[in-house]
């Protein structure tokens, strides 16, 4: 037991004696400064004395409602524009279909100023974002898809002829 406690202390030492390292790195003109969470705040920096500022964001609006079914929801807004919903449910409980559905949507301005807004679904079928900000693919060439629609076409009369030939030979075989 006495051997777990040096352990602990020995690990709790090292980390404070990191910590302070790392914190001494950030002394500068003797103010005191850690790196800001950038969520959390928003860094200004004045050219004048050649200092960043971090400015507390506010937390305008905090919402959560979790049921013992499973079922949840929240959403929250910040001071700086970022706001985020979002609510979750289990569908078709109790059978062997069942899934977590996800469903949320959030929004924040961009470094230029733009506003960024982003929906998502998240089920069976996997996570499905959706936004103007995303990547889409480039459109398919007239010929390629004229090439795929003839290649499906093939492959359905393929089937269709494979299920005729199934159908007659079954005929011929009964008594």
């Amino acid at each position: 037991m006495r051997v777990i406690a040096i352990l602990c202390s020995i690990i709790c030492l090292v980390h404070a004696a990191i910590y302070n390292k790392h914190d001494q790195h950030n002394v500068q003109n003797n103010q005191y400064r850690t790196t800001p969470n950038p969520i959390l705040y928003k860094d200004q920096y004045n050219v004048h004395s050649n200092q960043y500022r971090t400015t507390p964001i506010p937390i305008l609006r905090y919402e959560q409602d979790v049921s013992i079914d499973g079922n949840y929801q929240y959403s929250f807004e910040t001071g700086n524009g970022i706001s985020q919903e979002e609510h979750g449910f289990l569908k078709n409980p109790g059978t062997e279909n069942e899934a977590q559905v996800v469903q949320g949507s959030s929004k924040y301005i961009d470094p230029n100023g733009n506003l960024v807004e982003l929906s998502y679904i998240a089920d069976e079928n996997g996570f499905q974002p959706v936004g103007a900000h995303l990547p889409t693919p480039p459109p398919i060439p007239e010929a390629i898809q004229r090439a795929l629609e003839f290649i499906a076409s093939l492959q359905r009369a393929e089937a269709e002829r494979n299920s005729l030939r199934g159908r007659g030979s079954q005929g011929r075989f009964k008594k």
